[in-house]
């Protein structure tokens, strides 16, 4: 690779980032950009992405298993790089799955606690207090549209063992995630 060809496509002294001034100024790739806006070197015409060379020139190899992120948020520098982990960088930014990650409670106001959060087999956050809340409701309509009658006991026995019901949902749906990765692991 022609080190001072790549060296001579960067402008060191590029803008401070609003996201992080404390950083200093960014060097920003000069040459031409991939469709997602990140800079794209060309060495024997193949493309690589600049911003990893920029780091394996300045630092060396990029341990395994992580992945670079931009502390600046700006996709054509590249001078300020972390190594981190994929979740790492992911929870860093500002993506829709950042953004969920930083919230502490459900639309209804119920804390995101161990006991009271559930998570479905794509990863999603669901509030327990409202999923029991849910199937309740769905139950009553059940019960008007006279399709199934609950017994009074049966509803008693609910209310009185709210715990209890939130344990066998959380085994019943171990379970389910369980049979379902079995079910891929055969495909």
């Amino acid at each position: 690779m022609n080190e001072a060809l790549f060296w001579s496509r960067v402008d060191k002294n590029g803008p401070v980032s609003e996201h992080r001034p404390d950083l200093g100024p960014c060097w920003i790739w000069m040459g031409g950009l991939n469709d997602s806006g990140y800079g794209i070197f060309y060495i024997k015409r193949s493309p690589k992405r600049a911003h990893i060379l920029a780091y394996r020139l300045l630092h060396g190899e990029i341990p395994d298993g992580l992945v670079l992120d931009h502390l600046c948020r700006v996709r054509r520098c590249v001078r300020h790089l972390e190594p981190v982990t994929q979740r790492v960088n992911t929870l860093r930014g500002v993506a829709p799955s950042a953004l969920c990650a930083l919230k502490t409670e459900c639309p209804s106001g119920h804390k995101y606690t161990p006991e009271n959060t559930y998570l479905d087999p794509k990863g999603a956050r669901h509030c327990r207090v409202c999923k029991i809340a849910a199937h309740e409701r769905w139950e009553s309509r059940l019960d008007v549209e006279g399709q199934r009658k609950l017994s009074d006991y049966r509803k008693r026995y609910r209310q009185e063992n709210r715990e209890t019901l939130i344990a066998y949902l959380r085994e019943y749906h171990r379970k389910k995630m369980e049979s379902r990765r079995d079910q891929k692991s055969y495909a």
